[in-house]
């Protein structure tokens, strides 16, 4: 069943996510985990020709060496398990290579990416969702929660999202008239575009489109925090004569027109 949920800011703007399905998530999962049983058995193959290699070159120690191999193993197996899907979620904005190809991706409730603790929280708790089979406990936590949340994502605070493709540019009628310091910039340009998520690019269209209805404080206040969340994560400069307003116009010519 296709779920969606809206979030509301103080500054009374509601932004709309289509919620991850659960057969995505479990699909998702199912890709990702036949990745990590193949590098499973890479390090297995590994490590068990090491182990043969020391026992046939130093007979003396073979029985340490198999002992040693196995304790690795295990510590292996364990930073496998857990390391995959939080280093993944972290350099890829919320996604691994399962939920890239189901088109789905972890952000927090509020619709932003996800830090470390929240990707390491999510993925400690992983454990206690494949129980007692298959993501058992998780499939019922999703089909119960009305935002698709598996243990993890509870304690998180995060949900997944399906990652809408952006609207062609000519669906954004701006007139691109003034300086953009940031399109002057090619590298930097292009990291932009690489790096900014479809839901952080659906955000600031919203927030751009909306400005003129708020009221001046939470317009100052929305777009401040909207523009410093931007160059936290974009690693954007901070040029003493952009404004917060123009931040958020350039980063938008940048990534909606039609050429660099």
């Amino acid at each position: 069943m296709r779920r969606e949920i809206r979030i509301r800011t103080p500054e009374n703007v509601v932004f709309g996510f289509r919620l991850a399905g659960l057969f995505s998530r479990l699909l998702a999962a199912a890709i990702d985990y036949v990745l990590v049983a193949l590098l499973a058995a890479m390090l297995i193959t590994a490590l068990g020709l090491a182990a043969l290699l020391v026992g046939m070159t130093l007979p003396g120690i073979g029985a340490f060496a198999s002992a040693g191999a196995i304790a690795m193993l295990i510590i292996g197996l364990f930073l496998l398990l857990f390391g995959y899907f939080l280093l993944f979620e972290l350099l890829w904005n919320g996604q691994t290579p399962g939920k890239r190809a189901l088109g789905i991706r972890v952000v927090k409730d509020l619709g932003e990416a996800i830090t470390f603790p929240d990707a390491l929280v999510r993925n400690l708790l992983r454990i206690a969702d494949i129980l007692p089979g298959f993501y058992g406990v998780a499939a019922l936590s999703v089909l119960f929660s009305g935002s698709n949340k598996r243990l993890g994502d509870h304690a998180a605070g995060t949900i997944v999202v399906a990652v809408e493709k952006s609207e062609a540019p000519i669906a954004f009628r701006e007139r691109w008239e003034k300086h953009n310091s940031l399109k002057e910039d090619a590298l930097l340009a292009a990291r932009i575009r690489k790096e900014i998520t479809p839901e952080e690019t659906e955000l600031v269209r919203d927030v751009w489109a909306r400005r003129e209805t708020l009221d001046p404080a939470g317009r100052v206040t929305l777009v401040a925090r909207v523009a410093g969340h931007l160059r936290g994560r974009l690693g954007l400069p901070a040029l003493p004569f952009l404004s917060d307003e123009q931040l958020l116009r350039d980063v938008l010519e940048v990534v909606l027109s039609e050429k660099p």
